[in-house]
């Protein structure tokens, strides 16, 4: 939620929730609405709009049907990035309670987002503790592998010894972490001689 402007609303997300539900079910979408309309089509279309579900009735009913057939995981980063809306903070958009082949994996900063959710008998909210050295560590490898190099040894320790502002250790935060993991992949050896002109090495070293 919020990486992007249509990303910071809840009806965005429920309709496009839904348009992959209706593709996995092989049905039609009911919040469809036919493209490419004339003047003459507009009040028809209008009275066709007008008769389309609320965004979360549509929702809870294809996520009833879906996961009647297969497991269904909602995976959800940043509740509280969406609109401050009282449905967004509280979590109304969600089917309460979700059914029983659904599961739901989101973050939030504690507000009332998480507030909302503590309130329900099916969820559980537990705190996300920090990552280790040795977890910072595998995702370093993990990232390293997806531009299938090696880690460089050095710039991992360096980037698990880095303290943060508020003087913890800033790899604990892990898109701190990856977003440092990425920016060094993407350095090219043009960074490295315009930072230290005249030193020894390959650009990988």
């Amino acid at each position: 939620a919020g990486i992007e402007p249509r990303s910071t609303s809840v009806a965005n997300l429920l309709e496009d929730w839904v348009a992959v539900l209706a593709g996995k079910l092989g049905v039609e979408n009911p919040l469809a609405v036919p493209a490419g309309r004339s003047d003459a089509q507009e009040s028809r279309l209008t009275a066709l709009v007008d008769k389309r579900p609320k965004p979360q009735d549509a929702f809870a009913d294809l996520l009833a049907r879906a996961s009647a057939k297969s497991r269904v995981v909602l995976l959800l980063d940043a509740l509280d990035r969406f609109e401050r809306t009282p449905e967004a903070e509280a979590i109304a958009w969600l089917p309460a309670p979700l059914p029983a082949n659904v599961r739901l994996v989101a973050t939030s900063v504690t507000g009332p987002e998480t507030e909302a959710l503590a309130g329900r008998s099916d969820v559980a909210v537990d705190l996300l503790v920090p990552l280790t050295g040795d977890e910072a560590r595998e995702i370093a490898k993990s990232v390293y592998d997806r531009y299938h190099r090696q880690p460089n040894a050095d710039a991992v320790r360096e980037l698990v010894h880095k303290p943060g502002p508020d003087g913890a250790l800033a790899h604990g935060n892990v898109l701190w972490l990856v977003s440092a993991l990425e920016e060094l992949n993407l350095l090219d050896g043009d960074d490295f001689r315009r930072a230290e002109v005249g030193t020894d090495g390959t650009d990988e070293d």
